[in-house]
């Protein structure tokens, strides 16, 4: 767009939030258009938010159109303004400037207005099939991450040093069916989205999945569950989350040990889990780590 413009430096002005920022600048100008004010962006994509354009003409003297003066005050002798508008929605704006005088005219500014417009349709492109992509990999039930979102991380973990990796912990919510037969499916539902949101809140950044069922998995670093009570700490803020349905969470978790594969790490965990279900419901277990016990039968065989 740069060079059908005959311009040298330009940026791409978004929203994030409430805020209008340069996501992208380029050329000797580029990082004055970055430096501007909010108000001096916010005020330059006005300028064009009916229009297909907005251009200093033929003026160099250092003067142009009311909104462009603190880019012009920086060293920019000739400005073009383009909105990114795909399908009624408005992308971005973009903010293209010469450091030397440089006549615009309608002519030499339509093409690159269908470029602009050409932009903005694959970038609303990308965008949607960023959104599907994202859609595909969420729960619809609980919107956490779904089993499929699962496998490529447990994949990805794989390829990391083990110092690089991530613990794994599993937990589930005891007699899930003894829940569902007491406040019926539709309350089980709620059950397992207010787990799910129990588990999203405390442990931020750090994903959820749904593995299946009233299973979820967390992906974390090793690090935050050095704390040998932090199983108990987890299953005592779970109970609470999980008060109306007068339901408690198992827990199993396995950090990566010397030489384990990441989906040998999450089948000890899942081995874990069913220990700590078996034998002491409402706890959690996690294994001596000098040790890798029997896994639970079928674990790799379910990943």
């Amino acid at each position: 767009m740069l060079d059908a413009a005959g311009m040298d430096s330009g940026a791409l002005v978004t929203l994030i939030g409430e805020r209008k920022v340069v996501a992208h600048h380029t050329g000797p100008l580029g990082s004055a258009i970055a430096a501007l004010p909010g108000s001096d962006l916010e005020g330059m994509s006005g300028l064009v938010d009916a229009v297909s354009s907005c251009y200093s003409g033929s003026e160099a003297t250092g003067r142009s159109f009311v909104g462009s003066e603190g880019l012009r005050a920086k060293g920019a002798r000739a400005v073009l303004l383009l909105p990114l508008r795909a399908g009624g929605e408005r992308l971005g704006t973009v903010v293209l400037a010469h450091s030397r005088p440089r006549a615009l005219t309608a002519d030499s500014v339509e093409p690159v207005e269908q470029l602009a417009g050409q932009a903005a349709a694959a970038l609303a492109a990308l965008e949607l099939v960023e959104h599907l992509r994202e859609q595909a990999e969420r729960d619809g039930l609980t919107g956490v991450r779904n089993r499929s979102a699962l496998d490529k991380a447990l994949a990805a973990e794989g390829a990391l040093p083990r110092r690089g990796r991530r613990s794994v912990l599993i937990a589930d919510i005891d007699g899930f069916k003894r829940v569902n037969d007491r406040v019926g499916h539709p309350g089980g539902d709620r059950a397992l989205r207010a787990l799910a949101e129990f588990l999203s809140l405390e442990f931020t950044p750090s994903p959820v999945y749904r593995y299946g069922g009233d299973e979820f998995v967390v992906l974390l670093p090793s690090g935050r569950v050095a704390c040998p009570e932090f199983t108990s700490m987890l299953r005592t803020a779970a109970r609470g989350a999980l008060k109306d349905f007068g339901a408690s969470i198992s827990v199993g978790l396995a950090t990566p040990l010397p030489g384990e594969t990441s989906d040998l790490t999450f089948a000890r965990a899942d081995t874990a889990l069913l220990w700590a279900k078996r034998n002491h419901p409402g706890t959690g277990e996690i294994p001596d780590p000098s040790r890798r016990p029997p896994l639970r039968e079928g674990a790799l065989t379910r990943l």
